[in-house]
């Protein structure tokens, strides 16, 4: 195992340790799906009732990485009158009529830009109670969540960043929620359920905030900088764990099924992008437990993430 490889596995444990002991308990899959995320520089949506910790753990994420300060971070709000440049920005243009010191009147067109929310020095897009927001607007940063670009009427804007994460109740249909468009569902890679684990799981939560736990992301510590954490994501990317041959049908098989089982609740997605989604994330969580090749166990895992990111975000019952 090489030294990157390494320390892939080593960001795992120690962040594993830290939002075990200060972010949530138990909600274990969902801590998996965040740290994929963040290790292989996909987009994640958490997704289930209110409670289940979606948000605390979005927005402890970045308290894992040395130097990812506040303003580096793109916060969405949920607001359902969030414009299209509000977001991403773009030129607004003021016609109006000056009158000079003798009377002359002159049309003048005095234009500005609007400052986005996401930036060109964004490093992280956090989008909490996605579907509290318009999905128009939205669907404007479709590029940045795809590409990592941006293009407005102020011009073309290449992003770098390291993770997207969102959150959403699938079955809130209240309080002005608005349906996720298929093509912002389609942008997110993984996604996991939280709250509604098994009933011993549950049990143990019920115990500890009976017992006074709470989150503290002020004990939280950083396990990782942004410099080593874009150094994960390219070898990823590369395939620093390979598919072997063993695992490839299986991968295949499950790709197909997943399609098959999303087409009967009425949501469709491509092969070649969940076949994309399921390689990488089954690579990430074969290196983030120290592994030296995928295995089907990995795969298994890596679907039903990948699964779920569609499942949770398209339908709302």
């Amino acid at each position: 195992m090489g030294h990157i490889e390494g320390r892939i596995h080593e960001f795992y444990t120690d962040a594993m340790t830290e939002l075990n002991a200060h972010t949530l308990i138990n909600e274990q899959e969902a801590k998996l799906a965040a740290l994929v995320a963040m290790a292989a520089g996909l987009n994640v949506v958490f997704f289930g009732s209110s409670g289940g910790g979606k948000t605390t753990l979005g927005e402890h994420m970045p308290l894992l990485i040395e130097g990812l300060d506040g303003d580096r971070i793109a916060a969405i709000p949920p607001e359902p009158d969030l414009t299209p440049k509000e977001l991403v920005g773009g030129r607004v243009e003021l016609e109006k009529d000056v009158t000079d010191a003798a009377g002359n009147t002159t049309h003048e067109v005095v234009g500005s830009n609007v400052q986005p929310i996401i930036k060109p020095t964004s490093l992280v897009i956090w989008a909490n109670e996605i579907n509290r927001g318009n999905p128009h607007t939205l669907n404007t940063s479709l590029e940045a969540f795809e590409s990592g670009t941006l293009d407005t009427t102020a011009g073309r804007t290449n992003l770098d960043l390291l993770w997207i994460a969102s959150t959403m109740n699938p079955g809130e249909k209240k309080q002005g929620t608005m349906e996720v468009s298929v093509a912002m569902a389609s942008r997110h890679a993984i996604g996991a359920v939280m709250g509604n684990g098994p009933e011993a799981d549950q049990d143990q939560v019920h115990d500890a905030i009976d017992d006074g736990w709470l989150p503290q992301p002020d004990q939280i510590k950083t396990v990782t900088s942004v410099e080593e954490l874009r150094a994960f994501q390219a070898l990823l990317r590369t395939g620093g764990t390979i598919l072997n041959g063993d695992v490839k049908p299986l991968s295949r098989k499950l790709v197909k099924k997943t399609k098959a089982v999303l087409a009967d609740n009425g949501i469709y997605e491509s092969i070649p992008r969940l076949s994309k989604h399921n390689r990488l994330a089954a690579i990430t969580i074969a290196a983030l437990e120290g592994k030296t090749a995928v295995r089907e166990e990995d795969v298994i895992r890596s679907i039903r993430l990948v699964a779920g990111a569609q499942a949770g975000m398209l339908q709302r019952d």
